[in-house]
């Protein structure tokens, strides 16, 4: 048996506009709810008021821009990395010698 809560926003308790995030036009707004929080929305309480649904697509929004910044910026290194191989010189080995025979004998005569 399901006991419905009182007719208030679950958030606020705010008594005046609400939603139901249970009906079919605000299922979005249920499975936004659900997707932030990892709370589903059932029928005992299943109302939002106006400000706080504002709230929640505000945080959807901005946790949405974040996951789109951080795909953005994933792209862009695998890009650069990409570029920099491609512009990469090949490694010459440096040996060191020892002092007197780095310079070219000049055995010639004058």
């Amino acid at each position: 048996m399901l006991v419905k809560a009182e007719k208030v926003c679950r958030i606020c308790a705010f008594e005046d506009t609400l939603h139901d995030l249970t009906l079919g036009q605000n299922a979005d707004h249920g499975r936004k709810f659900s997707s932030l929080t990892a709370i589903e929305i059932d029928a005992t309480a299943p109302w939002l008021c106006e400000g706080c649904l504002a709230r929640l697509n505000d945080a959807y929004d901005f946790v949405q821009a974040c996951v789109e910044a951080e795909n953005r910026r994933k792209s862009l290194l695998v890009i650069k990395r990409e570029e920099d191989e491609m512009h990469e010189e090949p490694m010459v080995e440096a040996r060191d010698e020892p002092a007197g025979q780095n310079q070219a004998e000049d055995h010639s005569e004058f």
